[in-house]
């Protein structure tokens, strides 16, 4: 297996040009094997810290993002990915958020497995998609609850 380079730095998502276009062309090699996050697999989204904006169970659904620009619910713009509130500081002498304060999400996969690849897709948060991405993993027996399954919970 060829491995993909790592990634380090801003994620910016919008190079110009149509500001609703999907611009990603990569082929990823670790897409051929199974997807062990797949719903039908039995994987799910078992918990997240904020789901203000949109729903943590769209972390799983798989193919490209859309984005309709007319499309508005109860919480205001539709996204077909998670969306959290944005982080602020504590005060006005601390505006920026700590180095604790961060989204997560607890995902169950739907197998075990040996994880090749992720795929961490901005493509429509124009100016508030994550700067730096990180994920943790381990194997747990049987079917543990959120609680159990994470130390920040």
């Amino acid at each position: 297996m060829t491995a993909i380079p790592s990634f380090t730095g801003d994620a910016n998502p919008y190079g110009g040009g149509d500001p609703y276009a999907d611009y990603r062309t990569a082929d990823f090699p670790f897409t051929q094997y199974a997807n062990l996050a797949d719903r039908q697999l039995g994987a799910g989204v078992i918990a997240a810290n904020d789901e203000f904006f949109a729903e943590r169970e769209n972390l799983l659904v798989p193919g490209p993002a859309e984005f309709d620009p007319e499309h508005f619910g109860h919480k205001g713009k539709i996204m077909d990915g998670w969306e959290t509130r944005r982080r602020r500081g504590t005060s006005a002498e601390h505006p920026w958020p700590t180095a604790e304060d961060h989204d997560w999400a607890l995902v169950r996969l739907g197998a075990p497995g040996v994880i090749r690849g992720i795929i961490v897709d901005t493509a429509h948060f124009r100016g508030n998609y994550p700067q730096a991405v990180s994920v943790e993993g381990t194997s747990l027996p049987g079917s543990p609850s959120p609680r159990t399954s994470s130390p920040t919970m």
